[in-house]
């Protein structure tokens, strides 16, 4: 149980986004949801992403959704010019005029970066992060989805953000956070993310 614990702060330290005040009476402020700001919402083609060779293969598989229910595309991150792998990337989201985020996050474990002993390292604390999400003594509750092979929702009972995670054909790792309070139950987490979850090109 002491091992599960320290495993969930892992998890919240490593990957949660939290709620924070919406205090955006200003749009400007860097904190709030610059998306609100764009004359255009839209998701940027691969061809404008600094890391178009390095990680083509998942920006293929996001769903290239550029409103999804209230939550504006924001930004792609883990994508700068000087990426050297294709071990990760990530879309952002977030609702006007507030600090709340969806963030969904794709790691492909096929990677030559998680051969490495850094990247082993990394891929063993995800393997067991997701393991102990399966655990039926912790907060967490089973996906209805078909796209994954595995997947689960996990509520935090104190936290105001809900996550979901899953593992498609052991090689693709799909972190997903969102941020908020408005789920009370896994049902209504696993209804809101339904049509973005089966948007995913794997």
């Amino acid at each position: 149980m002491k091992k599960i614990s320290v495993i969930l702060l892992l998890m919240s330290m490593g990957f949660a986004v939290f709620a924070q005040e919406n205090d955006c009476d200003d749009p400007n402020k860097i904190s709030c949801c610059q998306a609100a700001n764009k004359a255009i919402i839209a998701v940027p083609p691969l061809a404008e992403l600094k890391c178009k060779d390095q990680k083509a293969d998942l920006y293929k598989i996001f769903p290239k959704i550029p409103i999804y229910k209230g939550f504006l595309f924001n930004e792609i991150r883990q994508c700068s010019e000087n990426s050297k792998s294709g071990a990760m990337l990530e879309f952002q989201y977030c609702i006007a005029k507030t600090r709340l985020h969806m963030t969904i996050t794709i790691c492909d474990f096929n990677d030559p970066f998680y051969k490495t002993d850094v990247g082993q390292s990394q891929l063993n604390l995800y393997q067991t992060m997701f393991l102990a999400g399966v655990s039926p003594i912790l907060r967490t509750y089973p996906s209805k989805n078909k796209v994954f092979d595995k997947s689960y929702i996990a509520m935090p009972e104190k936290g105001k953000y809900v996550n979901f995670e899953g593992l498609y054909k052991n090689r693709y790792y799909v972190h997903l956070v969102i941020d908020g309070d408005r789920f009370k139950l896994a049902t209504e987490v696993d209804a809101f993310l339904e049509d973005y979850i089966k948007a995913f090109d794997f």
